[in-house]
């Protein structure tokens, strides 16, 4: 009779989500997914939606698992067009590891306070005198890339002879 109710007393025991300490792999899997998500400004719109989804994080992650051959076999069509450094296998690493990251209770909180550290880090970057953010410095790239890639002025190479 004790031990039963030894059983039972655990039986419906949850994690702390405040002690949830994800390994060194996950920890980089998500500071790489949160610095992209500070980096494009999507802070808002990611807030709502680990608040709104919290709840299911676990369902999330095997969801994830679920269609992880789905996702290896798109990684590995889509390869090529990965961002530079990131290979078929690495991607699958990472998808692997965002899955289990997913399977703690923490996990979202733990996400969320990454994605606000990354903000917070970039903001502090742009109010640096002289110093551009990434995102000041892609456009600016791109506005320069496209002005000498620009076809020669239409006027400049019309003949005036006639």
């Amino acid at each position: 009779m004790g031990r039963l109710r030894e059983q039972l007393r655990h039986a419906f025991a949850v994690d702390d989500p405040d002690a949830f300490d994800p390994p060194e792999e996950q920890r980089q899997v998500v500071d790489m997914v949160a610095c992209r998500v500070a980096r494009h400004g999507m802070t808002t719109p990611v807030q709502i939606l680990l608040e709104t989804g919290q709840p299911y994080n676990y369902l999330l992650s095997q969801t994830m698992h679920f269609f992880r051959p789905t996702t290896s076999i798109l990684l590995r069509t889509f390869a090529p067009f990965l961002p530079a450094g990131t290979n078929y296998r690495s991607a699958t690493e990472a998808y692997q590891h965002l899955a289990d990251f997913f399977e703690h209770r923490g996990s979202i909180e733990y996400l969320r306070d990454r994605v606000h550290h990354f903000e917070d880090e970039f903001r502090r970057r742009e109010r640096q005198p002289g110093c551009k953010s990434s995102s000041q410095r892609e456009v600016h790239d791109a506005t320069a890339t496209h002005l000498h890639s620009a076809p020669p002025d239409e006027h400049a190479t019309r003949d005036h002879s006639a």
